[in-house]
């Protein structure tokens, strides 16, 4: 349930995929000319932390990612760093969450045209803060499994602009004394520039 967000935007990448295997555009851009990627990602995620603190589970996201993929290679590789952060009053009990993440991983795109479907998968290590008036600040990190895909249109030969798609997996936390877990669903807008 929480992550309907992100699975709700998958047909909108099934249809782009649909669109550039469809041959419509013979507008083509080589990868062997910018293999350099610069993305910035914009959006929300869900996480699943618990019913006392289910207001903040939904974070708004920003982050930054450098890709590299050469036309003659199988797949590329991709690293980045994203935060999210919410803040809610719960019965007078100021809440604020916010996590950090670094990730690192393979990914591959798809095509020639100017719609570009593409994967990536890899690891993540994120750490998730809480502060709240009635315990105090609490914080823990934790190695998981990222995946995400989504399809981007290139504007130009430098620009790009898309949407993503990305879930993490197989985390484990301990806030407040409680064993949790960090995975989430996300959605993002992801802007690219090439080089």
């Amino acid at each position: 349930m929480k992550y309907l967000a992100a699975l709700l935007a998958l047909p909108f990448a099934s249809c782009a995929v649909v669109q550039s295997q469809g041959g419509g555009d013979a507008t083509s851009f080589s990868m062997l000319d910018r293999p350099n990627k610069v993305s910035g990602y914009l959006g929300a995620r869900s996480f699943d932390f618990g019913d006392e603190v289910s207001d903040i589970e939904d974070q708004g996201v920003i982050g930054v990612e450098f890709s590299q993929e050469y036309a003659q290679w199988p797949v590329g590789w991709e690293a980045g760093i994203m935060g999210s952060a919410a803040s809610d009053d719960v019965n007078g009990n100021d809440i604020d969450s916010a996590t950090a993440e670094l990730y690192g991983g393979v990914r591959k795109s798809f095509g020639t045209g100017r719609f570009r479907p593409y994967v990536g998968a890899g690891l993540s290590w994120i750490r998730v803060a809480f502060d709240t008036d009635a315990l105090g600040e609490d914080d823990d990190g934790s190695l998981g499994v990222y995946a995400h895909g989504g399809v981007a249109y290139q504007f130009t030969p430098l620009f790009s602009l898309g949407l993503d798609v990305r879930g993490l997996f197989g985390t484990d936390i301990d806030l407040y004394g409680e064993n949790l877990d960090a995975d989430y669903g996300q959605v993002a807008l992801v802007a690219g520039f090439s080089f």
